[in-house]
């Protein structure tokens, strides 16, 4: 399987996820004041109340696309080219994304220098908060990944993938058996309680313990793919699945909101073997692979542009006056324009100049290589 594979399901797959984790945080903002934790009698859409037990499913689908996507772009890249890479795609819009949600929250007459802190931890990507906008804890797990893909090329190369995937899995598993064993006792015991405390702390996140089974069916489906799936490696699959399920069981209360988030998941996870399985089909209908890649480049300026944008422009539009309907679709195309926005102007332009300062560093290398 070569890196420059492309997958259109994977990017509608992308932009569907984003939009997940959209209605899950839209039906959280207040109505007169910008908040995403006030009481559900202040919600501005109620509507939307099931989503808050169930859009964050597209964060765990957005992992389990990137253990596939990642070990894809991985193959044939030096680490730090594939360092060079990643930082590319991730920073530009980041940075961007981050000054608008910065500026929407110094209207709100946020204290300047809190918010000058909070967008320098956030453009860094440090695991100490708070920051200007929630959602980047998802790219500070993600760069976490980053590394350890960075880490494992420069160890021993694409080939250690696959052990890489399960060990990441085994680890992610025992804290989730650990995590469940400790909230069936956390009813009757201090300790217990204290330990599912401790255990859903941000740095368990970090160190990919709760979400590493997601990554690491990822990686072993682009195994699987690429060197063919023997009767060993089913047995995997099929084992971290099912630590995947529990894993998507965990803080979600109710029956129906677990049993739709796991139909969600495990039909992504469907999408995903189609999409790598039947890629070919595409070239069938090549028209649509500009708007597929469209909409897998806009999901992720949506994703950073949604949250705090949202959460500050749904009170304003309240205070006009605008019924509830208006100040709903008024406020989604304003996340979706600004994030259009992003992506067709300085996202683009920052990325090419990154990239030509990478191919100058290339050609650099080469001259001093050939150099006596």
């Amino acid at each position: 399987m070569q890196r420059s594979d492309y997958y259109a399901g994977l990017d509608l797959l992308r932009f569907a996820a984003a939009g997940l984790v959209i209605a899950d945080h839209f039906g959280l903002y207040a109505w007169g004041y910008p908040s995403a934790t006030g009481p559900v009698a202040d919600a501005a859409f109620p509507f939307l109340a099931p989503m808050s037990a169930i859009g964050s499913v597209g964060v765990e689908i957005f992992f389990l696309i990137s253990g596939f996507v990642i070990a894809a772009s991985a193959v044939g890249s030096t680490p730090v080219d594939f360092a060079l890479r990643r930082a590319i795609r991730v920073f530009p819009a980041l940075w961007i994304s981050g000054a608008i949600a910065a500026a929407a929250l110094l209207s709100t007459s946020a204290s300047p220098a809190a918010v000058a802190g909070d967008y320098l931890r956030y453009a860094v990507l440090s695991p100490v908060g708070p920051y200007v906008d929630g959602v980047v804890w998802t790219l500070i797990v993600e760069a976490v990944f980053y590394a350890l893909i960075f880490a494992v090329l420069w160890w021993r190369g694409t080939d250690a993938f696959g052990q890489v995937a399960k060990g990441l899995g085994v680890v992610s598993a025992i804290y989730l058996l650990i995590l469940i064993a400790a909230e069936a006792w956390a009813g009757g015991s201090a300790s217990a309680a204290h330990a599912v405390a401790l255990l859903g702390r941000f740095p368990f996140k970090v160190l990919l313990l709760r979400h590493g089974v997601l990554f690491a069916v990822g990686m072993l489906v682009w195994r699987g793919f690429d060197r063919g799936f023997t009767r060993r490696d089913r047995i995997w699959l099929a084992v971290l699945l099912a630590f995947c399920t529990v894993e998507l069981c965990v803080d979600r209360p109710g029956l129906a909101a677990n049993l739709v988030s796991l139909g969600l998941w495990w039909a992504s996870f469907g999408v995903l073997l189609a999409s790598v399985a039947y890629r070919g089909w595409i070239e069938h209908f090549p028209a649509r692979v500009p708007l597929c890649r469209a909409l897998g480049r806009l999901s992720y300026p949506v994703y950073l542009n949604h949250y705090t944008l949202g959460l500050v422009v749904v009170p304003a539009l309240a205070a006009l006056g605008l019924p509830r309907p208006a100040v709903f679709i008024t406020a989604l195309t304003a996340v979706l324009l600004v994030s259009w926005l992003v992506m067709a102007y300085p996202e683009r332009a920052l990325q090419a100049t990154f990239k030509r300062a990478m191919t100058g560093w290339h050609a650099r290398r080469e001259v001093a290589a050939a150099a006596p």
